[in-house]
């Protein structure tokens, strides 16, 4: 009897991990540090019916080379707070009404890398790495006063680029997923 417990007990274990087996690796890592950066936010003092993330500003340099970055980030954050049903209106522009109260996310991609084949486990630790940093600010709209503070850092994802369908689209929408969570976790509950 004791052993069918105990098998019982290890199939269901079983059922439970399969599914997340079946995510890729990177997947598997990203939402460890979508997780991690998370957690890591401090609430805000008061909480904000309206989420304004602005352009994602980039360097020149970094925009030529990656041009999709900036804009993929922005829309997954607006899509991940979205998904949220949390506030009240999450957008790009603040919108004309006088009073309202809003939380202005501004960020900025400070360093991006995409990793090639030729870049493989014979370049280094870090070789094989895509990365994205990305500096945030939270920000009340009313007052200009900068309310937080956070580097956030997708070291997540291993691919090749050649591996990837979008390459700097892939990565910058993972990050905007990261920045969409820190934000919600930032916020005090209604």
């Amino acid at each position: 009897m004791l052993y069918i417990r105990s098998g019982a007990a290890l199939l269901l274990a079983l059922l439970l991990v399969l599914p997340a087996c079946t995510l890729r690796q990177e997947e598997r890592r990203a939402a460890v540090t979508q997780g991690t950066n998370a957690r890591q936010a401090q609430l805000l003092a008061q909480r904000y019916p309206i989420i304004v993330v602005e352009p994602v500003a980039i360097s020149v340099d970094m925009a030529k080379a990656y041009p999709l970055a900036a804009r993929s980030c922005q829309s997954s954050a607006i899509n991940t707070l979205k998904a949220k049903k949390a506030f009240e209106l999450v957008h790009h522009t603040k919108p004309d009404q006088p009073g309202s109260t809003a939380l202005l996310v501004r960020s900025k991609i400070t360093d991006m890398r995409l990793a090639t084949k030729s870049s493989g486990p014979r370049g280094g630790a870090t070789a094989g790495n895509t990365y994205l940093n990305l500096d945030v600010q939270l920000v009340d709209a009313t007052t200009e006063k900068v309310l937080q503070q956070k580097q956030l850092s997708s070291t997540a994802l291993s691919a090749p680029i050649n591996e990837m369908q979008n390459k700097d689209k892939d990565i910058a929408v993972a990050m905007g997923a990261i920045l969409g969570e820190y934000v919600f976790a930032a916020m005090p509950a209604p």
